[in-house]
């Protein structure tokens, strides 16, 4: 996985400065140096050169704090702090560089990464207010917010009824990926106030909404993964029946999944949490939010399907029911 990764880092880590020189961040006239110092660092990021990609890094922040370089650097040095388990470090890092950006888009940006970071740290609290910073310095971050304070709810292990834009997503959001981050939500909010057929429902929308699509076979296997954690695994079997009948041939993916079938079974507050620590520690700090749940949710669903049933088994030979159905 770690050299899939690795080699995926050499196309990516240009995608923040892009996107603040399109938005209309200053760039400074004299920022060879440091262009050159970010080159190197890419380029010892993608060889797994921690030791010299974080003295190159720190050279151009120092060099220029307030650049979309120097903010570009100061994310990729929190991850790499995050990674190295040195997470309040890497919370500092970030709120430095939130001052130092001013109020700006990239304040903003960073502010997301602070708030996935402080779910990762389990501080629900933090990560509610600093959605609510993005919200009034990002116009038009309805969408983020949404997704970022549901999380920081369910890290509670409770949370409010789904805002109405989460539920409108499952059918409308802009790409399947979307659709599919939507409809978990929701659902594992429902799981959280204990409302399990509502949580049921909204995942069989989300399978409904997600017909044809690459995220239709980890609907089916979301759905079965709820039915047998609350109580139904011969409904649950059927579901993984289903999965591997329809999905087994469907092409394999090259990259290792984030997500293990054992973080799909984790309760909300603990599912959560791994969701945000992999957000915070993703290997490209600038990858957007739901671009990362896209390509975090889409898995080779499939191949859990034989897991799946022998736990569907499993807890129907624990209540006497097991049978060759």
């Amino acid at each position: 996985m770690h050299s899939e990764i690795h080699r995926t880092r050499r196309h990516q880590n240009t995608a923040a400065l892009a996107l603040l020189i399109a938005l209309g961040a200053a760039v400074p006239a004299n920022a060879e140096s440091p262009g050159v110092r970010m080159r190197r660092a890419r380029q010892a990021l993608s060889v797994a050169d921690d030791t010299g990609a974080r003295q190159e890094l720190e050279a151009v922040q120092a060099a220029s704090p307030r650049s979309p370089r120097g903010l570009e650097a100061a994310m990729l040095l929190a991850d790499l702090d995050f990674r190295a388990g040195r997470r309040e470090a890497a919370a500092a890092r970030l709120s430095a560089a939130s001052e130092a950006a001013d109020g700006s888009f990239g304040s903003a940006l960073i502010g997301v990464t602070r708030g996935w970071l402080a779910i990762g740290m389990g501080d629900s609290a933090t990560a509610h207010e600093r959605f609510r910073e993005v919200g009034r310095n990002l116009p038009g971050a309805g969408q983020v917010v949404a997704f970022g304070q549901a999380w920081a709810d369910l890290l509670q292990g409770r949370a409010d009824q789904p805002d109405p834009s989460l539920v409108e997503w499952i059918k409308d959001g802009p790409h399947p990926g979307f659709q599919f981050a939507a409809g978990l939500t929701v659902a594992r909010m429902h799981q959280a106030r204990g409302e399990w057929r509502r949580a049921r429902r909204r995942l069989r929308e989300t399978r409904q909404a997600l017909r044809g699509s690459r995220y239709e076979d980890d609907a089916e296997l979301a759905l079965g993964l709820l039915q047998l954690d609350t109580g139904s695994p011969r409904v649950a079997r059927a579901t993984f029946r289903r999965l591997e009948r329809r999905f087994a041939t469907r092409p394999r993916r090259s990259l290792a999944p984030l997500l293990s079938l054992h973080d799909l079974r984790q309760a909300p507050a603990a599912f959560a949490a791994r969701l945000a620590g992999l957000f915070a520690a993703r290997e490209k700090t600038t990858t957007p939010l739901f671009q990362f749940l896209g390509d975090a949710f889409d898995r080779q669903a499939a191949e859990d399907a034989n897991s799946a049933i022998l736990l569907a088994e499993a807890a129907l030979r624990a209540r006497g029911e097991h049978d060759n159905a």
